[in-house]
Protein backbone atom coordinates (compact mmCIF):
# COMPACT_ATOMS: atom_id res chain seq x y z
CA UNK A 1 0.00 0.00 0.00
CA UNK A 2 0.76 3.52 -1.05
CA UNK A 3 1.07 6.36 2.38
CA UNK A 4 2.87 9.23 0.62
CA UNK A 5 0.17 12.01 1.27
CA UNK A 6 0.51 13.66 4.84
CA UNK A 7 -2.36 14.23 7.54
CA UNK A 8 -2.76 17.72 7.68
CA UNK A 9 -5.22 17.90 10.03
CA UNK A 10 -7.70 20.36 8.40
CA UNK A 11 -10.31 19.16 6.01
CA UNK A 12 -9.16 18.08 1.97
CA UNK A 13 -11.71 18.45 -1.09
CA UNK A 14 -12.11 15.75 -3.35
CA UNK A 15 -14.41 16.57 -6.57
CA UNK A 16 -16.61 12.95 -7.12
CA UNK A 17 -15.91 11.94 -10.82
CA UNK A 18 -18.98 12.14 -12.76
CA UNK A 19 -20.79 14.29 -10.12
CA UNK A 20 -20.92 17.93 -9.18
CA UNK A 21 -20.40 16.85 -5.71
CA UNK A 22 -17.43 17.47 -3.46
CA UNK A 23 -16.27 15.25 -0.37
CA UNK A 24 -14.08 16.70 2.78
CA UNK A 25 -11.65 14.53 4.42
CA UNK A 26 -9.25 14.61 7.42
CA UNK A 27 -6.38 12.31 8.22
CA UNK A 28 -5.34 11.79 11.58
CA UNK A 29 -2.35 9.84 13.24
CA UNK A 30 0.80 8.61 11.55
CA UNK A 31 0.87 9.69 7.76
CA UNK A 32 2.78 6.61 7.30
CA UNK A 33 1.07 4.06 9.32
CA UNK A 34 -1.45 1.69 8.11
CA UNK A 35 -4.68 2.99 6.44
CA UNK A 36 -7.77 2.95 8.61
CA UNK A 37 -11.13 4.49 6.69
CA UNK A 38 -12.53 5.94 9.98
CA UNK A 39 -16.56 6.05 9.58
CA UNK A 40 -18.45 8.88 12.18
CA UNK A 41 -21.59 8.45 13.75
CA UNK A 42 -24.76 10.29 12.97
CA UNK A 43 -25.10 12.98 13.23
CA UNK A 44 -21.21 13.21 12.83
CA UNK A 45 -18.35 14.45 11.03
CA UNK A 46 -14.86 13.73 10.44
CA UNK A 47 -13.44 16.20 13.22
CA UNK A 48 -14.74 13.49 15.75
CA UNK A 49 -11.83 11.67 15.95
CA UNK A 50 -9.78 14.73 16.81
CA UNK A 51 -9.03 12.85 20.01
CA UNK A 52 -7.79 9.42 18.35
CA UNK A 53 -4.81 11.20 17.03
CA UNK A 54 -2.40 10.59 19.56
CA UNK A 55 -3.76 6.95 20.08
CA UNK A 56 -3.61 6.73 16.21
CA UNK A 57 -0.11 7.64 15.46
CA UNK A 58 1.53 5.36 18.84
CA UNK A 59 -0.36 2.94 17.31
CA UNK A 60 1.07 3.10 13.63
CA UNK A 61 -2.05 4.02 12.11
CA UNK A 62 -2.85 6.49 9.57
CA UNK A 63 -6.72 7.20 10.31
CA UNK A 64 -8.50 8.97 7.72
CA UNK A 65 -12.07 10.14 8.07
CA UNK A 66 -14.61 11.43 5.46
CA UNK A 67 -17.29 13.97 6.50
CA UNK A 68 -19.99 11.08 4.62
CA UNK A 69 -22.71 13.38 2.48
CA UNK A 70 -24.30 16.33 3.82
CA UNK A 71 -22.69 16.63 7.00
CA UNK A 72 -19.78 18.83 7.68
CA UNK A 73 -17.84 20.11 4.84
CA UNK A 74 -19.00 17.41 2.55
CA UNK A 75 -21.77 17.79 -0.39
CA UNK A 76 -25.42 16.22 -0.06
CA UNK A 77 -26.14 13.20 -2.10
CA UNK A 78 -29.77 13.86 -1.72
CA UNK A 79 -31.80 10.43 -0.33
CA UNK A 80 -28.51 8.31 -0.91
CA UNK A 81 -28.38 4.27 0.42
CA UNK A 82 -25.67 2.17 1.89
CA UNK A 83 -25.23 0.92 -1.62
CA UNK A 84 -24.02 4.61 -2.86
CA UNK A 85 -21.37 5.05 -0.11
CA UNK A 86 -18.40 2.88 -0.78
CA UNK A 87 -17.90 4.40 -4.19
CA UNK A 88 -17.44 7.66 -2.59
CA UNK A 89 -14.86 5.46 -0.10
CA UNK A 90 -12.85 4.47 -3.62
CA UNK A 91 -12.85 7.57 -4.77
CA UNK A 92 -11.16 8.96 -2.12
CA UNK A 93 -8.79 5.65 -1.42
CA UNK A 94 -7.89 5.86 -5.33
CA UNK A 95 -7.18 9.83 -4.91
CA UNK A 96 -4.63 8.97 -1.78
CA UNK A 97 -2.78 6.17 -3.97
CA UNK A 98 -4.00 3.76 -1.04
CA UNK A 99 -4.58 -0.19 -2.47
CA UNK A 100 -5.76 -2.18 0.76
CA UNK A 101 -6.63 -0.22 3.96
CA UNK A 102 -8.92 -0.87 7.24
CA UNK A 103 -12.46 0.25 7.79
CA UNK A 104 -13.26 1.13 10.78
CA UNK A 105 -16.93 2.44 11.84
CA UNK A 106 -18.65 3.98 14.93
CA UNK A 107 -22.06 3.90 16.05
CA UNK A 108 -24.31 5.27 12.47
CA UNK A 109 -20.55 4.59 11.06
CA UNK A 110 -20.97 0.91 11.55
CA UNK A 111 -23.07 -0.01 8.78
CA UNK A 112 -21.37 2.06 6.51
CA UNK A 113 -17.88 0.53 7.20
CA UNK A 114 -19.65 -2.93 6.51
CA UNK A 115 -20.84 -1.66 3.37
CA UNK A 116 -17.49 -1.08 2.10
CA UNK A 117 -15.98 -4.71 3.46
CA UNK A 118 -19.00 -6.30 1.38
CA UNK A 119 -18.25 -4.07 -1.64
CA UNK A 120 -14.85 -4.20 -2.02
CA UNK A 121 -13.70 -7.50 -0.03
CA UNK A 122 -10.34 -7.28 -2.47
CA UNK A 123 -8.88 -3.96 -0.98
CA UNK A 124 -10.42 -4.02 2.93
CA UNK A 125 -7.88 -5.89 4.99
CA UNK A 126 -10.36 -6.16 8.33
CA UNK A 127 -13.30 -4.26 9.54
CA UNK A 128 -13.92 -2.90 13.09
CA UNK A 129 -17.12 -1.95 14.63
CA UNK A 130 -17.91 0.45 17.93
CA UNK A 131 -20.62 0.90 19.33
CA UNK A 132 -22.39 -0.30 15.56
CA UNK A 133 -25.57 0.18 14.09
CA UNK A 134 -27.64 -2.78 13.48
CA UNK A 135 -29.64 -4.10 10.47
CA UNK A 136 -33.64 -2.91 11.07
CA UNK A 137 -35.53 -5.29 12.17
CA UNK A 138 -32.67 -7.68 13.40
CA UNK A 139 -33.71 -9.63 16.87
CA UNK A 140 -32.93 -7.35 19.92
CA UNK A 141 -32.23 -4.68 17.94
CA UNK A 142 -34.95 -2.40 20.19
CA UNK A 143 -34.19 -3.86 23.32
CA UNK A 144 -34.70 -1.27 26.14
CA UNK A 145 -34.86 1.50 23.26
CA UNK A 146 -36.03 5.10 24.36
CA UNK A 147 -39.92 6.21 23.08
CA UNK A 148 -38.10 8.63 21.03
CA UNK A 149 -35.57 6.47 19.19
CA UNK A 150 -38.50 3.97 18.81
CA UNK A 151 -40.75 6.44 17.04
CA UNK A 152 -37.73 6.83 14.74
CA UNK A 153 -37.42 3.32 13.75
CA UNK A 154 -41.36 3.08 13.03
CA UNK A 155 -42.22 6.67 11.69
CA UNK A 156 -39.93 8.87 11.27
CA UNK A 157 -37.61 6.45 8.97
CA UNK A 158 -40.87 5.72 6.85
CA UNK A 159 -41.30 9.60 5.57
CA UNK A 160 -38.47 11.87 4.18
CA UNK A 161 -41.27 14.36 4.82
CA UNK A 162 -40.67 13.76 8.54
CA UNK A 163 -37.65 12.67 8.63
CA UNK A 164 -36.67 16.32 7.43
CA UNK A 165 -38.95 17.51 10.24
CA UNK A 166 -37.25 15.67 12.89
CA UNK A 167 -34.14 16.68 11.83
CA UNK A 168 -34.96 20.05 11.29
CA UNK A 169 -36.42 20.67 14.73
CA UNK A 170 -33.34 18.66 16.46
CA UNK A 171 -31.31 21.50 14.45
CA UNK A 172 -33.15 24.20 15.81
CA UNK A 173 -33.22 23.05 19.21
CA UNK A 174 -29.37 22.60 19.51
CA UNK A 175 -28.45 26.01 18.25
CA UNK A 176 -31.75 28.37 19.54
CA UNK A 177 -31.91 26.19 23.25
CA UNK A 178 -28.08 24.84 24.09
CA UNK A 179 -29.24 24.18 28.01
CA UNK A 180 -32.29 22.39 26.78
CA UNK A 181 -31.08 20.24 23.88
CA UNK A 182 -27.86 19.16 26.32
CA UNK A 183 -30.58 18.15 28.91
CA UNK A 184 -32.10 15.76 26.49
CA UNK A 185 -28.79 14.51 25.44
CA UNK A 186 -27.66 13.74 29.49
CA UNK A 187 -31.29 12.19 30.20
CA UNK A 188 -30.53 9.98 27.22
CA UNK A 189 -27.46 8.17 27.84
CA UNK A 190 -27.47 5.45 30.45
CA UNK A 191 -25.47 5.91 33.41
CA UNK A 192 -22.10 4.91 32.16
CA UNK A 193 -22.20 7.35 29.68
CA UNK A 194 -23.29 9.93 31.38
CA UNK A 195 -20.48 10.02 34.28
CA UNK A 196 -18.44 10.34 30.62
CA UNK A 197 -20.10 13.80 29.49
CA UNK A 198 -20.69 14.86 32.93
CA UNK A 199 -17.97 17.47 33.15
CA UNK A 200 -18.81 18.90 29.79
CA UNK A 201 -20.03 22.12 29.35
CA UNK A 202 -23.58 22.31 27.11
CA UNK A 203 -21.42 23.62 24.19
CA UNK A 204 -18.66 20.87 24.61
CA UNK A 205 -21.34 18.46 24.11
CA UNK A 206 -23.31 19.84 21.54
CA UNK A 207 -20.63 20.83 19.26
CA UNK A 208 -20.59 17.66 17.37
CA UNK A 209 -23.99 17.93 16.39
CA UNK A 210 -23.06 21.44 15.23
CA UNK A 211 -20.37 20.71 12.77
CA UNK A 212 -22.44 18.01 11.27
CA UNK A 213 -25.10 20.27 10.37
CA UNK A 214 -23.45 23.51 9.29
CA UNK A 215 -24.61 23.11 5.47
CA UNK A 216 -27.88 22.50 6.29
CA UNK A 217 -29.64 19.39 7.67
CA UNK A 218 -30.31 17.29 4.87
CA UNK A 219 -27.72 15.03 5.10
CA UNK A 220 -29.07 14.19 8.67
CA UNK A 221 -32.47 13.73 7.28
CA UNK A 222 -31.10 11.47 4.40
CA UNK A 223 -29.20 8.86 7.10
CA UNK A 224 -32.64 8.55 9.33
CA UNK A 225 -33.86 6.95 6.24
CA UNK A 226 -30.82 5.52 5.40
CA UNK A 227 -30.50 3.37 9.06
CA UNK A 228 -34.60 2.43 8.14
CA UNK A 229 -33.94 0.32 5.31
CA UNK A 230 -32.34 -3.16 4.80
CA UNK A 231 -28.69 -3.32 4.13
CA UNK A 232 -28.43 -3.72 0.28
CA UNK A 233 -25.85 -6.68 1.74
CA UNK A 234 -26.40 -9.91 3.83
CA UNK A 235 -23.80 -10.20 6.64
CA UNK A 236 -23.48 -13.84 5.92
CA UNK A 237 -21.91 -12.93 2.77
CA UNK A 238 -19.08 -11.10 4.09
CA UNK A 239 -15.58 -12.47 3.61
CA UNK A 240 -13.45 -9.85 5.18
CA UNK A 241 -12.33 -10.53 9.15
CA UNK A 242 -15.02 -7.99 11.66
CA UNK A 243 -13.58 -7.36 14.71
CA UNK A 244 -16.73 -5.82 16.86
CA UNK A 245 -16.43 -4.03 20.37
CA UNK A 246 -19.61 -2.73 22.26
CA UNK A 247 -20.61 -1.72 25.92
CA UNK A 248 -22.70 -4.28 27.46
CA UNK A 249 -25.14 -1.60 29.05
CA UNK A 250 -25.45 0.33 25.66
CA UNK A 251 -28.98 1.35 25.50
CA UNK A 252 -29.13 3.65 21.72
CA UNK A 253 -27.77 0.24 20.09
CA UNK A 254 -29.03 -2.83 22.04
CA UNK A 255 -25.93 -5.31 22.99
CA UNK A 256 -28.78 -8.44 21.84
CA UNK A 257 -29.02 -6.96 18.91
CA UNK A 258 -25.15 -6.84 18.09
CA UNK A 259 -24.80 -10.21 19.51
CA UNK A 260 -27.68 -10.91 16.66
CA UNK A 261 -25.30 -9.57 14.11
CA UNK A 262 -22.26 -11.11 15.20
CA UNK A 263 -23.46 -14.53 14.68
CA UNK A 264 -24.70 -13.69 11.55
CA UNK A 265 -21.45 -12.73 10.51
CA UNK A 266 -19.31 -15.69 9.46
CA UNK A 267 -15.54 -14.13 10.82
CA UNK A 268 -16.61 -12.07 13.32
CA UNK A 269 -15.15 -11.58 17.00
CA UNK A 270 -17.31 -9.60 19.19
CA UNK A 271 -15.66 -8.10 22.56
CA UNK A 272 -18.06 -6.91 25.29
CA UNK A 273 -17.25 -4.40 27.69
CA UNK A 274 -18.86 -4.82 30.79
CA UNK A 275 -20.22 -1.63 32.67
CA UNK A 276 -19.94 0.54 29.73
CA UNK A 277 -23.05 2.16 26.75
CA UNK A 278 -22.83 3.53 23.67
CA UNK A 279 -19.99 5.90 24.11
CA UNK A 280 -17.58 3.00 24.61
CA UNK A 281 -15.09 5.11 22.16
CA UNK A 282 -14.76 7.54 25.14
CA UNK A 283 -12.55 5.70 27.03
CA UNK A 284 -9.20 6.04 26.45
CA UNK A 285 -7.87 2.81 27.21
CA UNK A 286 -10.36 1.17 25.35
CA UNK A 287 -9.90 3.50 22.45
CA UNK A 288 -6.65 1.97 22.33
CA UNK A 289 -7.29 -1.35 22.04
CA UNK A 290 -10.17 -0.52 19.50
CA UNK A 291 -6.97 0.33 17.46
CA UNK A 292 -4.90 -1.96 18.08
CA UNK A 293 -7.55 -4.47 16.94
CA UNK A 294 -7.74 -3.05 13.45
CA UNK A 295 -3.85 -3.35 12.89
CA UNK A 296 -2.01 -6.78 11.92
CA UNK A 297 -0.17 -7.48 15.10
CA UNK A 298 -0.77 -8.65 19.06
CA UNK A 299 -2.79 -6.25 20.47
CA UNK A 300 -1.48 -4.80 23.55
CA UNK A 301 -2.99 -6.48 26.99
Amino acid sequence: MTNDRRPTNASTYLAIPGSSRRLAFVEWGDPGGVPVLLHHGMPGTAADFEDWDGALREAGARGIAIDRPGMGESDRMPWRTLRDWPRDVEAVVDHLRIDRFVVLGVSGGGPHALAVAAAMPERVDRCVLVSTGVEIGTDGQQDGVSAGNLLAYRIVGKSRVLARIQASVQDRLIRRSPAVAARAVRRMVEQSDARLIEGLSDGELLKGFRRATEGGTGGVADEILLHAQRWPFSPEDLTRPVVIWHGVEDTLSPHRGVQTLARRLHHASLSTIPHRGHLLESVPEVRERIIDSALPRTPRA
